[in-house]
């Protein structure tokens, strides 16, 4: 936002300073600024205007990331393991792994990977 409004103001400045009735300044001033200043003003607040709208977009980006990350998390909260299952009944657990969850009998899946 701050590239943004510096962009606007800079562009503004040299507009203003390239007309002789904006700042009134001396002729050779106004020369000089009317050469190469407006030009490289303008591209330097163009620059800048893009850097500022990409840097908002970027926010907004992480921004919605967040919330599918907590939402995400929430849904995991609310996901609750029977407190019947027999954990030595699953395969593709090792044997410690069986023994300790029959042992807590953990009530969601994350506390299981707190417990881990």
């Amino acid at each position: 936002m701050t590239a943004i409004i510096f962009g606007l103001l800079l562009i503004s400045f040299f507009v203003c300073a390239a007309l002789p009735q904006g700042l009134g300044w001396g002729d050779f001033i106004i020369s000089a600024l009317k050469g190469v200043g407006p030009l490289v003003a303008v591209l330097a607040g163009v620059a800048a205007f893009f850097i500022g709208f990409a840097d908002i977009q970027d926010k907004k980006e992480a921004r919605r990331e967040e919330k599918e990350a907590f939402e995400e998390a929430k849904k995991s909260e609310e996901k609750t393991l029977p407190k019947d299952l027999d954990y030595s009944t699953i395969k593709g657990l090792r044997l410690e792994a069986r023994q300790k969850l029959n042992e807590i009998k953990p009530e969601d899946i994350i506390v299981l990977e707190l417990s881990s």
